[in-house]
């Protein structure tokens, strides 16, 4: 189960990385590694966060796992919440507004076999 409030609470005491939202390879040492992080206009760049999953047998998988997490910024989570947020208050008044239409609908028919 997954605990909404306290995704959302862990992601607005962190929104201020939001800019954390790049991945690249860092090719510096003798095993490349992904870095999570910030790269500016400049092509500076601010890491954050190294992966290296060389180093549990899963060569290749670094880059592709950083970039997941740079993708899963906290800017980026608060929307997801906020929108399944919404998507369920949809469904829920949906769901309401079906449950009525099938209540008239069984009074009109019993009427009608009357």
């Amino acid at each position: 189960m997954i605990d909404i409030n306290e995704l959302r609470r862990l992601a607005q005491a962190v929104i201020g990385w939001g800019c954390c939202n790049q991945a690249w390879l860092d090719q510096s040492e003798d095993t490349p590694a992904a870095v999570v992080g910030h790269i500016d206009e400049d092509g500076e760049t601010y890491p954050v966060v190294t992966i290296d999953c060389d180093q549990y047998s899963a060569a290749g998988q670094s880059l592709p796992l950083g970039k997941f997490y740079a993708a899963a910024n906290p800017a980026v989570i608060n929307e997801l919440l906020h929108r399944l947020e919404a998507a369920e208050q949809d469904a829920e008044e949906q769901a309401r507004l079906n449950g009525m239409g099938a209540s008239r609908e069984a009074a009109l028919m019993a009427k009608l076999e009357a």
